[in-house]
């Protein structure tokens, strides 16, 4: 197999010292151990200005990667991460990856084979089935089967045609913490391409402890999970708002996030945008909220054993 680079694979990780550290950590030298030479990998990390570059400490024996460290004090922007690896990519094909999910390492191929023999695709899901192991291994806790609709399971192992997601406005920097982001671009790219596609095959998520950005919801944090949620469902409202975000296409991925320097265009409206040199107060109260996502998909067995993956065992 050639060495020439088909596919850029981008991850992104935060907080070091969080308490899933050990275990995302353990996926992380599954992942890369398994990754062909023909991907290159970007792996950018958001770090708080006091810490130290531990996650890139602890794989640079991973020849193949190309790690990218942006210091930044506000909340976790996975969105802004995945903009930045996307900027530094050099293929024309950009994989979104996540670091607590693995796949066998044959199923990278099928990803290449399945994007080169269906070049009229411009994005899909790289997955129809998404199997959460327990903390021992060989125990399966949920599994999400074939998603047919827009709700839960959007994320994982996404794949986009590089001009394309520049096209529809990279993802959306208005996110923070966890949630929303991947709902967000999915729903986007199906109403500017009308492809809504998951490649057959099935993809493991690593059993870690709950990191302390979803934690047990406080005030703050509950006023950020209101605004995705809010940000979401404006999107699916009003199909104008995925063309407007394309507008920012050549913004995103910059220094800081965009939503440190911009209103959310989602929740000001499209008459608000056009002069903004603001950025969005935050909201006073709190509500008692609704998940964004849909868990019709998902099945939960009782502790149904599974073979482990003895190729994906790290020495």
């Amino acid at each position: 197999m050639s060495n020439k680079k088909l596919v850029d694979y981008i991850i992104t990780l935060y907080d070091n010292q969080d308490k899933d550290y050990p275990y995302r950590l353990r996926a992380l030298n599954i992942i890369l151990g398994s990754i062909p030479t023909n991907i290159n990998v970007i792996i950018v990390e958001q770090m708080k200005s006091n810490q130290k570059r531990t996650y890139t400490e602890n794989l640079k024996r991973f020849k193949n990667v190309n790690f990218i460290s942006k210091k930044f004090d506000g909340y976790f922007n996975k969105s802004w991460l995945y903009n930045i690896g996307a900027k530094n990519a050099i293929t024309n094909t950009l994989l979104f990856a996540e670091s607590d999910n693995f796949q066998e390492p044959l199923y990278y191929k099928n990803i290449l084979d399945y994007h080169i023999r269906h070049k009229h695709l411009k994005w899909f899901i790289c997955w129809d089935q998404l199997i959460y192991l327990g903390k021992n291994d060989n125990i399966v806790e949920k599994v999400v089967k074939n998603p047919k609709t827009h709700g839960y399971a959007e994320g994982g192992l996404i794949l986009f045609r590089k001009e394309f997601f520049y096209k529809i406005g990279g993802y959306n920097e208005w996110y923070e913490c966890l949630g929303g982001m991947d709902n967000d671009i999915s729903w986007r790219a199906d109403v500017l391409s009308n492809q809504f596609v998951h490649m057959p095959g099935t993809i493991y998520h690593y059993w870690h402890p709950k990191s302390s950005l979803k934690g047990s919801y406080d005030k703050e944090h509950n006023i950020i999970r209101k605004r995705n949620i809010d940000t979401y469902n404006n999107l699916r409202k009003n199909k104008n708002f995925s063309i407007l975000l394309q507008q920012y296409s050549t913004k995103i991925g910059g220094d800081e996030p965009l939503c440190v320097k911009l209103k959310n265009p989602l929740l000001v409206g499209i008459n608000d945008m056009k002069n903004q040199t603001e950025i969005p107060q935050k909201q006073n109260e709190t509500k008692k909220l609704n998940n964004v996502n849909s868990y019709n998909n998902i099945e939960s067995p009782n502790k149904i054993n599974i073979k482990p993956f003895k190729k994906l065992e790290f020495k």
